[in-house]
């Protein structure tokens, strides 16, 4: 298997991937180190690049005498074609350094030039994964920087991507795809549905318990103090009522999803039309309502895109600085149309239908209905609009509780073994063998080399320990 090492916006990160490349080899397994450098030298210092290689060269004797370690240098340019999974990547990158500002379409000029910047990488990075012939390749993202290439060219290999993502409190971490996207959650729920009811009954009564810690303010994710008054909101008064829940656009865990539209305000712009032009029902549009904190917010026009229906009576649009309780918005609603959202798990949960058209973790699991053409989504949003007093079965209704215990208790780990400075301070100086036999390295480990969920391994974690 291959791990990534390339330079990160956190300068401690490329260490952070050294270390579980080691702890993969403890474990017996061949783990070939790919060096890496950024793909865009004006957004990441070369001499800073070239001094941390160094340093790690100096670190790890198998990078400083390169056993096992593989150096990627690419071409200055590429004139081969741009493969469309790059395009996508340029699109995403795009998103990303812009916080949206942007929301370039995948046949801009924008993405073109981005996508044929990243061309002479992507080239290098699936040359050497071809001659190495890994069947899984470790990264941390999987789009910023090089990860993005790197994503693509392993896909186009059919080489497995395990990923890593990270904040203060927590990380994430999936054996199949983007953490950032609980990628490897389907695949979790279907190894869960086979466990004993016992042991269902106890996921779902950890997402009721969950649901009620956040229904009163109670739980780790509130963007504002609980004691802040809630404003009214005149979602109260209708009986067919439409909620769309908005994602941080340039979030990873919203990135690159979208399967029928070019971005998100084509989709959102195109389903307000049609709920307020085809159907007689309200439409509340929430903005997320972390935008309102600076590390969260993006100058992206979400209001822009709502502009020719903002007069219209039956559209609210709820900004992220309006202190309404997302909560409240559920109890009159007919209707949710998520993008990625996990507001989307948690009203499927609650018993109000689901309908979604981007490639979510959770858009194949039973409890929700996705389209495959503009044309069906439409038609199901009619369709749902149209059913009297329409909701979700009980047995639907558990399995987005599960699906809700899986993302939530068992995707966001805390854990010293984190990438941040503030942790690696901590592990960088504690004896290896200890840091690689925490749990949670192990269970990254054996996500890594197998494949398994590590949603799956957390809960099996819990189970075994009287957790769940």
């Amino acid at each position: 298997m291959g791990v990534l090492i390339t330079p990160w916006v956190h300068g401690t990160v490329p260490l952070h991937s050294v270390a579980l490349g080691l702890a993969l080899r403890q474990r017996g397994h061949d783990v070939s180190f790919i060096v890496c450098p950024h793909p865009q030298a004006r957004e990441f210092d070369r001499e800073h690049e070239l001094r941390e290689s160094a340093i790690l060269r100096r670190l790890v004797p198998d990078l400083a005498s390169c056993a096992g370690c593989v150096d990627v240098i690419p071409a200055r340019r590429s004139s081969g074609p741009i493969p469309p999974e790059l395009d996508l990547i340029a699109q995403a990158q795009l998103i990303w350094d812009s916080r949206a500002r942007d929301l370039p379409r995948r046949a801009s000029s924008e993405v073109s030039v981005r996508a044929r910047a990243l061309l002479p990488l992507y080239e290098a990075l699936r040359g050497h994964l071809a001659r190495l012939g890994v069947s899984a390749l470790y990264m941390p993202g999987g789009f910023w920087g090089a990860s993005g290439p790197a994503l693509a060219a392993a896909e186009s290999l059919g080489v497995r991507v395990a990923t890593l993502d990270f904040g203060p409190a927590s990380i994430l971490f999936s054996g199949t795809g983007i953490a950032a996207q609980h990628a490897d959650v389907a695949v979790a729920m279907a190894q869960l549905e086979r466990a004993d009811p016992a042991e269902l009954a106890r996921t779902v009564a950890w997402g009721r318990a969950e649901m009620q810690r956040r229904t009163q303010g109670s739980d780790d994710f509130q963007p504002v103090p609980t004691n802040t008054p809630l404003e009214a909101s005149s979602h109260q008064n209708t009986t067919k009522q439409v909620l769309i829940p908005l994602n941080i656009e340039w979030d990873a865990a919203a990135l690159r999803t979208h399967t029928l539209y070019d971005c998100a305000t084509d989709w959102l712009a195109d389903t307000v039309r049609f709920i307020l032009t085809e159907t007689d029902a309200r439409v509340i549009v929430r903005q997320h309502p972390h935008e309102r904190l600076e590390e969260f917010s993006s100058p992206l026009d979400w209001a822009g895109a709502l502009a020719p229906w903002l007069a219209n009576p039956r559209l609210e649009f709820i900004r992220a600085e309006q202190k309404v309780n997302s909560y409240d918005l559920v109890r009159s609603t007919s209707l949710v149309l998520p993008k990625v959202s996990t507001f989307g798990i948690e009203c499927a949960a609650l018993g109000i239908p689901v309908i979604v058209e981007a490639r979510s973790y959770y858009a194949g699991l039973p409890f929700v209905q996705r389209a495959g053409s503009r044309e069906e989504y439409h038609q199901l949003i009619r369709e749902a609009l149209m059913s009297r007093g329409g909701r979700l079965s009980e047995s639907q209704r558990e399995s987005a509780w599960r699906c809700f215990y899986l993302t939530q208790a068992c995707g966001f780990i805390k854990t010293q073994f984190n990438p941040l400075q503030e942790f690696f301070t901590s592990w960088v100086h504690q004896d290896p063998n200890a840091v690689f036999s925490l749990p949670e390295v192990d269970d990254m480990c054996r996500s890594v080399a197998s494949g398994e969920p590590y949603h799956w391994l957390v809960h099996r974690r819990r189970v075994a320990s009287g957790e769940t």
